[in-house]
């Protein structure tokens, strides 16, 4: 008899310490998935204020992104290009490796 009696209390602690167990790891979830979009979408809003794609010396071609700052160029170091010249709007020249490979040949 006290053996049923302590089995029905770890039979309530049990049933009591689920529960919050586990709302407890779904509110952590939630907060988890909550911060990390908080900061994906901060760096996504600085990732938006590279001006590399707008600029004069931007020249779209992997091989050389930017002619004057080539280390720098689509990074978020290039936020605050001392050297940035807004460009006319303009289709990039080099649209693929096989053509920039066709005008470099042709050039040579």
């Amino acid at each position: 008899m006290i053996h049923s009696f302590y089995f029905g209390i770890a039979l309530t602690d049990k049933a009591v310490l689920c529960p919050i167990t586990l709302s407890t790891l779904l509110i952590g979830f939630i907060w988890a998935v909550i911060v990390a979009l908080r900061d994906g979408i901060t760096r996504l809003q600085k990732l938006h204020r590279i001006p590399c794609d707008r600029c004069v010396y931007f020249t779209g071609c992997h091989y050389l992104k930017c002619t004057v700052h080539p280390h720098r160029a689509l990074t978020e170091e290039a936020v605050d290009c001392l050297d940035f010249e807004p460009a006319p709007t303009r289709k990039p020249f080099y649209k693929s490796k096989k053509r920039w490979l066709k005008t470099r040949s042709i050039q040579s």
